[in-house]
């Protein structure tokens, strides 16, 4: 009889998504512009997770880099070790551009030619592999701002529910 040394519990990582847009195009008056990002996959036991987050823009919330864009990132903490793929969702006024890894547990698969209206996963996607020697990963999506019409960007309310304890 073969005995498996599977653990209870599958050790944890982290995947950070970086967002870059030109801090030229902000339009203040439009909002704050927000993007949502997914990452789903299974980890090592084989159980499937779905995570989504998000970052918005705001006054002095973010740094510049010398090329001029605006930088935000999300991570993901406490992610099962496995395999994740992560993607972009549609946003008004801007079009991902283009993604890129950071780090080397990052593959990207690009398909369709950056355009508005073009789904961003169909465009560029990244594939996370977190493994016991490699925990962390990590991701860049860059978008371009195409429309200046109309009044708003996407926007997000994260609601907050206390626990109380007695």
């Amino acid at each position: 009889m073969k005995v498996q040394n599977t653990p209870k519990t599958v050790p944890l990582g982290k995947i950070t998504i970086r967002k870059k847009i030109k801090e030229e195009d902000i339009t203040w008056a439009h909002g704050n512009p927000t993007f949502f990002f997914v990452a789903e996959g299974k980890d090592l036991s084989g159980a499937f997770h779905r995570y989504e987050d998000y970052v918005t823009f705001a006054p002095e919330s973010y740094q510049t880099d010398e090329n001029g864009y605006a930088l935000l990132s999300v991570t993901l903490d406490h992610v099962p070790l496995g395999q994740y793929e992560i993607w972009e969702k549609p946003v008004l006024r801007y079009y991902l551009k283009n993604a890129y890894a950071n780090t080397q547990n990052v593959q990207i698969t690009k398909g369709a030619a950056p355009a508005y209206g073009t789904d961003p996963k169909e465009i560029a996607a990244g594939t996370a592999a977190l493994t016991v020697k490699n925990r962390k990963a990590t991701i860049t999506f860059v978008n371009e701002k195409t429309r200046y019409d109309r009044y708003s960007h996407n926007d997000c309310v994260k609601n907050t529910v206390p626990l109380l304890f007695s």
